[in-house]
């Protein structure tokens, strides 16, 4: 664990007072990335994208946290997002709004849709974030200090049109204003990595890094730090009641439907994200619920489905989860007396388990959006990042 040395990097709006403090030592739990509100956590890390910002309701474009409804502003969210009809159609109910607010236009990109409005409203966050957690990882000095004036804003390559579907990627510009198109990239500029040396994983880097400090005899081995790294400071309630957060979860969008988050969670294995979004819009277009995805044909899901890869073994997995899942609830039903619309949401670890194709991370994500519950340590990164944002967000309230 990364100490913070009095009167350097790394200073924090959070622990301003003990900082300007010579009496006082700083502990290194506030530097640290565990602890939930430091400027390394999930919770701090979005904050320094915008200090004064509720992050409940974000959305970044170009570069801009928006958190009013100035004319050019808007202006922004309609070119990034004009090429999306339900974009558009909502978006102008909003703008008839006397009274509007940001939160109602983040609302109106809170979707699926063929144009990924949803995946590509949130990723400068994501981007950013994942930035700073790997500078954490690869260097000892404060994230603040080493990204100092860099940005990272999202790049449309579309020309205005509104029926163009835009190439959207994030890009990360450095202080001397050189552009990168990767965190790789933007990484070997800082320094932090070799041209030789790939950032796949951040465990695998530092674990490099951490080989070459124990022969060098800077740090002593520690067989109980990866079961320390997963113990958070306890907080007065583990519930939550927002589920929204600046990293923009497709998990977000189902809390209070357990099939589709399911559903979203296997769909999600062995791809990546921004291929699921636009065909699990299409999927659900077709099959809202469990019981049609049951009654329809095999080769139209294996149609819809292709982009994702594996689509014979997918379509199969889903037929069977839908069946698996209808008949877990009638069980639960009929042994329990619970009704309907209540025992969807009460399933226990065993149940989500025995499900097809649903494992630890199908459970972790129902405890989490369905269930509400933050009192557990995910197995995917992305989850517990959000774990350690919502628990920032409930230690600061």
């Amino acid at each position: 664990m990364k100490k913070l040395k009095e009167g350097k990097g790394g200073s924090s709006p959070f622990f301003a007072n003990e900082m300007n403090s010579p009496s006082k030592s700083i502990s290194s739990t506030t530097s640290s990335q565990h602890f939930v509100t430091s400027p390394s956590s999930a919770y701090g890390s979005t904050q320094r994208m915008k200090k004064s910002l509720d992050f409940s309701i974000p959305i970044v474009i170009s570069g801009e946290i928006l958190t009013d409804c100035s004319e050019a502003k808007l202006e922004l969210i309609r070119q990034h997002f004009q090429c999306c009809p339900q974009f558009r159609e909502t978006y102008r109910k909003k703008l008839q709004r006397k009274d509007r607010n940001i939160a109602d236009f983040v609302s109106s990109i809170r979707h699926l849709c063929p144009y990924a409005c949803y995946l590509r409203a949130f990723s400068p966050v994501r981007e950013w974030h994942y930035l700073r957690k790997a500078v954490v990882e690869l260097c000892d000095d404060s994230p603040d200090k080493i990204l100092q004036g860099w940005k990272c804003r999202m790049h449309s390559s579309s020309g205005g049109d509104k029926k163009e579907q835009p190439y959207t990627r994030v890009i990360f510009c450095s202080p001397d204003d050189k552009v990168f198109n990767s965190r790789l990239a933007a990484l070997r500029h800082l320094g932090l990595l070799k041209k030789s040396e790939s950032y796949g994983l951040i465990d695998r880097v530092q674990g490099k890094r951490r080989k070459r400090k124990i022969l060098c005899g800077d740090l002593t081995p520690d067989p109980d730090r990866r079961r320390r790294a997963h113990q958070r400071p306890p907080i007065q309630t583990t519930t939550i009641q927002d589920v929204r957060s600046p990293f923009g979860l497709l998990e977000e969008l189902f809390p209070e439907d357990p099939w589709r988050l399911l559903l979203s969670t296997i769909l999600l294995n062995r791809t990546t994200r921004g291929q699921v979004d636009i065909v699990l819009h299409k999927f659900l277009s077709q099959w809202p619920t469990a019981n049609t995805v049951i009654a329809a044909s095999y080769e139209d899901i294996v149609d819809t489905i292709r982009p994702l890869g594996i689509c014979n073994r997918r379509a199969k997995s889903l037929i069977q989860f839908s069946k698996d899942y209808l008949e877990c609830i009638e069980h639960k039903k009929k042994t329990e007396s619970l009704k309907e619309g209540i025992v969807e949401f009460k399933l226990s670890r065993t149940e989500v388990l025995s499900l097809h194709n649903c494992g630890v991370y199908a459970y972790d994500a129902y405890r989490i959006f369905i269930q509400k519950s933050i009192d557990i340590v995910a197995t995917d990164h992305a989850l517990q990042d959000y774990i350690d944002y919502q628990r920032g967000v409930l230690t600061k309230k």
